[in-house]
């Protein structure tokens, strides 16, 4: 039958017919190439992640391949993000991400029944403001998965874009490549311990709404009977001096809402610990380690955070 005897609504229901064939055919598709692991289909090597939507990628994983594949999880900002996991251990840290945008991929992490164990390495960052710093959510990436532009990219750039080269953002444990920070600057010679000696009289600014999420993440881990150990960021020893009272303080706080101890490696004696908080050529901008001092601290922490009560 010719397109011009077709009635309005032979018309209209025929191309929805297309539209709905063309959507649930790129939707099977993306089921197949599963490159979030959404649906289970095995990676030997694991997933990486190639776009820089680090959000979007780690909501998704969060869905089945993170509790598929491992049971203890690092949360975090962009100061843990390259810390150097091994083992069953996932760095869930994002980048530039907040408390807010954490619980979703902790509480989705943990409905699995899978995760025994989460390590927070919590800065006053987290807990600034409690509210979202994209459009990312975790809920809306579920459906992503199934067909959108930000899958489209991640395909794009898994094959390596017009350069036909892919390079992973995060390695199939999550860390953070270390490509993706520029050579550090002696930030150090310029440094004004201005804004420090502020913090220190004022304190760290706390959305009270922080202090509602930090009691959910506790409750979160007790529903699933998941060992939490809280702990801060590590600062350069010359600054931590000064904001020392701020940051006390602020510990303080955290272990009342948490309900448990918040530990503090930047009072911690152990001799890596040390040399690593000392040396300011160790931090890449006065806050974020440089890659070879994370691969430093990261083992040394650890087994510091485990010796404690």
């Amino acid at each position: 039958m010719p397109i011009s005897s077709w009635t309005p609504q032979a018309f209209l229901a025929r191309g929805l017919t297309l539209v709905g064939l063309i959507a649930g055919g790129f939707a099977y598709l993306n089921y197949r190439a599963d490159p979030l692991g959404v649906f289970g289909h095995e990676y030997p090597n694991g997933i990486s992640i190639y776009h820089t939507n680090e959000r979007f990628a780690k909501y998704a994983l969060a869905v089945r391949y993170i509790p598929d594949h491992f049971d203890t999880l690092l949360i975090g900002g962009s100061n843990s993000d390259n810390f150097p996991v091994e083992g069953k251990v996932y760095n869930a840290s994002l980048n530039g991400g907040n408390l807010c945008e954490l619980l979703p991929l902790v509480k989705k992490a943990a409905a699995s029944g899978k995760i025994r164990r989460i390590y927070f390495c919590i800065d006053p960052y987290h807990t600034k403001n409690a509210a979202y710093k994209t459009g990312t959510r975790l809920e809306k990436t579920a459906r992503e998965v199934f067909g959108s532009v930000t899958l489209l990219k991640n395909y794009a750039y898994a094959r390596g874009g017009l350069s036909g080269h892919p390079v992973p953002l995060n390695a199939p444990n999550g860390v953070l490549a270390d490509r993706v920070y520029a050579p550090p600057e002696p930030w150090w010679k310029t440094y004004s311990p201005r804004e420090d000696e502020q913090i220190a009289r004022e304190g760290f600014e706390f959305d009270p709404a922080a202090e509602q999420q930090l009691r959910q993440l506790a409750e979160v881990c007790r529903q699933h009977q998941i060992r939490l150990r809280t702990f801060l960021y590590v600062y350069p020893s010359s600054t931590y001096k000064i904001t020392r009272p701020a940051v006390l303080q602020y510990q303080q706080k955290v272990s009342q809402l948490l309900g448990q101890p918040v530990l503090n490696p930047n009072e911690a004696a152990d001799p890596t610990l040390r040399s690593v908080v000392e040396n300011p050529a160790n931090f890449r901008d006065g806050c974020h380690l440089v890659a070879p001092a994370a691969g430093q601290l990261w083992p040394a922490l650890y087994r510091w955070v485990e010796s404690q009560p």
